[in-house]
């Protein structure tokens, strides 16, 4: 009867106490705000989303894994996405996927990169709860292969935690283990076993949170004792922690196998008792032991190994994706380099009648301008023309527009409107290299160096005089950076250039500039 009665008060209470878990207030107030927040994120107000939600953070208390208080925890990562803060983003889907790894996106707010990346995060933490669920097991095979005990989840009371073994088999694997307490801050844990009259070193493994261990192959147990002590280092090599030193070391004492005495191994015990005569039985311990050594051996490396595995792809992981960081804003690039152009006609001073081919050019130009993304920018391009001329032909040419930096050089400009299409870099080595692309619309001037004659008291001499061409200008252009920044914000950029010049009198329809120079993305 007192049996039912308890029974009956835990149906009536229960249910109560787990429904008071998120305060009533609370949810009606996540409801409110995750309302509102919808109805800005859907109208791509997501600035106006996020002050709704810095409102609803406070009644998440108690209310985490509520049906409000995990839409709202999906909010505050679709919001801070649709911002560009994807470092936020990753930590807030993080956040819920430890609440509720099979969370569902609302089906208003999805779009096909928002669940990419979503689903992308799952899947690493998914990944991530596997390799831990592996690791664990793989330890917990160890500690059956080496009679450990489980690693206790307290600090260690003392620097270095160890208990030494009394005694065990000599010939027969033998495994060392301690704990280090976190504030020692260790760099490497060594075993010093001794051989002969030195202590040689040995590094042990970190296995699980503070626990590091090693194990001793047969050769090392070969004696009727084992004389061994443990020191901890710092990142700066210096001991830090110990137990046992070479003037008072850990002694255990090996026991031959055939003796008949109680091997532990993990929490089974098995006896060997002599019950064939020494020398057949000699055989057959030593056959027994190498196969013993071999299993154990393989069993234990696999189980050691793991963990630097799992390391090698924890730091992976760790690498600060290329486009981590805040949005950039402005472009800068700063380059120079040769051209060539198709020209014809007549030449520009001395009317020299041209034949039809390609002439050279000397181009420098700088742009800048806004990245409308992290992958595109519009930007506003000067180039400036340098073409090598005669001094004597110069008064030949009489237009106000143009201008000198010295007597034996024409320069001139042009001006271009031009968007920006940039990938995402490739990992090459230590750098990256990131392809690009992209088109414009402008207007300027035009030259190229060409040989001309002049004649002078009937004698003809070669002069240098230029092409030129003037009026609206298409561009297209391409070519890669090398960047020097994990983002690409300073890179070197090598390009290639088309401009066709459209004019009445005078127009151009292949210039080739190919320029190398260097872009900073801020």
């Amino acid at each position: 009867m007192k049996n039912a009665i308890i029974t009956v008060l835990l149906m009536v209470f229960i249910p109560a106490f787990a429904s008071a878990e998120c305060p009533k207030k609370s949810e009606k107030q996540l409801r409110i705000y995750k309302m509102k927040a919808i109805e800005k994120l859907v109208g791509y107000e997501f600035l106006e989303a996020k002050k709704f939600l810095d409102k609803a953070s406070p009644f998440l208390k108690g209310c985490e894994t509520s049906e409000q208080g995990l839409a709202v925890q999906q909010l505050i990562g679709i919001t801070v996405f649709s911002l560009k803060k994807y470092p936020e983003a990753k930590a807030a889907f993080r956040k819920l996927f430890k609440l509720d790894l099979d969370n569902k996106l609302n089906e208003k707010l999805v779009t096909p990169k928002l669940k990419a990346f979503y689903e992308g995060i799952r899947q690493q933490y998914k990944n991530e709860l596997k390799q831990k669920a592996d690791t664990k097991a793989k330890i917990k095979k160890l500690e059956n292969a080496t009679g450990m005990p489980p690693e206790p989840k307290e600090n260690p009371k003392v620097p270095l935690e160890h208990t030494p073994r009394e005694n065990g088999l000599r010939g027969r694997k033998f495994t060392v283990f301690c704990r280090v307490q976190d504030e020692m801050k260790v760099a490497k844990v060594q075993l010093f076993v001794k051989d002969g009259n030195a202590y040689n070193p040995i590094d042990m493994k970190k296995i699980g949170i503070r626990r590091y261990i090693h194990t001793l192959s047969g050769k090392k147990t070969s004696s009727s004792e084992l004389s061994y002590y443990i020191m901890a280092f710092n990142k700066d090599n210096k001991p830090v922690a110990a137990s046992g030193n070479s003037a008072n070391s850990h002694t255990v004492t090996l026991r031959l196998p055939e003796e008949k005495d109680s091997v532990e191994k993990g929490k089974d015990k098995k006896e060997t008792v002599i019950k064939e005569s020494v020398d057949e039985k000699k055989d057959k311990k030593d056959k027994k032991v190498k196969q013993v050594d071999t299993e154990e051996e393989e069993k234990i490396k696999e189980i050691i190994d793991e963990p630097d595995e799992i390391k090698k792809a924890r730091d992976k992981a760790k690498r600060v994706p290329w486009d981590s960081g805040p949005a950039p804003l402005l472009f800068l690039s700063v380059s120079g380099g040769y051209g060539a152009g198709l020209v014809g006609d007549r030449s520009e001073a001395l009317k020299t009648e041209l034949n039809s081919g390609f002439a050279p050019a000397k181009t420098m130009q700088i742009e800048a301008g806004y990245m409308y993304s992290r992958l595109s920018a519009f930007t506003l391009l000067v180039q400036m023309g340098f073409n090598s001329v005669d001094n004597d032909i110069l008064e030949t040419q009489s237009n106000s527009q143009d201008f000198f930096f010295t007597d034996s050089m024409r320069n001139d400009y042009r001006i271009f409107v031009r968007y920006r299409s940039m990938l995402v870099p490739q990992k090459v080595s230590m750098f990256s290299w990131r392809p690009f692309w992209g088109v414009g619309m402008g207007g300027g001037r035009l030259r190229h160096e060409v040989p001309a004659e002049k004649e002078n008291n009937n004698t003809i001499t070669e002069k240098k005089d230029t092409h030129f061409s003037s009026g609206t200008m298409l561009n297209a252009f391409g070519g890669a950076m090398l960047c020097l920044t994990n983002n690409c914000s300073f890179s070197l950029q090598a390009e290639v250039d088309y401009t066709a010049t459209i004019s009445v009198e005078n127009s151009n329809y292949a210039h080739f500039d190919f320029l190398f120079g260097l872009n900073f993305i801020f």
